[in-house]
């Protein structure tokens, strides 16, 4: 048997990782601000004055909001993207900043507010990828080891069978 008549057909796992692929490029093209934020922006002191509350199936969540000063003296308010039903904040903590004065974008100078947002997307997106080529993976590892087949298949069946046994 050829290892074309093994593979499951193209058009049926294209789609699937199509779809993740695009989710891991939109958090790549999302995570642009952050790495211009992170090379052209500055740091700046600011001060956490409240949180935001933020409600879903799992419960209440809190974003930390920020207070700082741009380069002009102007105070101005930032509402991290991340939200979390604890924090490692509280209100009236000192947070470094980042600024980014031409386009007035603004994180707080740690790795969860940096990369969460992009981590939590591309981990979606690989899941999607990894589910669209799992036919080509089984496939695969089944074609050329063909003794591995015959050991799942016994070890299914001699479950199934004890399990058919036990409720005679």
């Amino acid at each position: 048997m050829s290892l074309r008549e093994w593979l499951p057909s193209l058009k049926d796992c294209v789609p699937v990782i199509g779809f993740g692929a695009a989710v891991i490029l939109g958090g790549a093209y999302l995570q642009r601000d952050r790495i211009r934020l992170r090379t052209e922006g500055m740091a700046l002191p600011g001060k956490v004055v409240d949180f935001r509350p933020s409600r879903d199936r799992a419960g209440s969540a809190y974003a930390p909001v920020v207070e700082f000063r741009d380069p002009r003296g102007n105070v101005r308010r930032y509402t991290s993207d991340m939200s979390s039903s604890w924090s490692s904040y509280h209100v009236g903590e000192s947070v470094t900043m980042l600024y980014h004065p031409a386009t007035g974008k603004a994180a707080i100078r740690s790795f969860s507010d940096l990369y969460g947002p992009m981590l939590m997307i591309t981990a979606f997106g690989v899941f999607f990828v990894l589910f669209g080529l799992a036919p080509y993976l089984i496939a695969l590892t089944l074609y050329f080891f063909p003794g591995l087949s015959d050991v799942i298949l016994k070890k299914l069946g001699t479950s199934l069978a004890a399990e058919t046994k036990n409720r005679r």
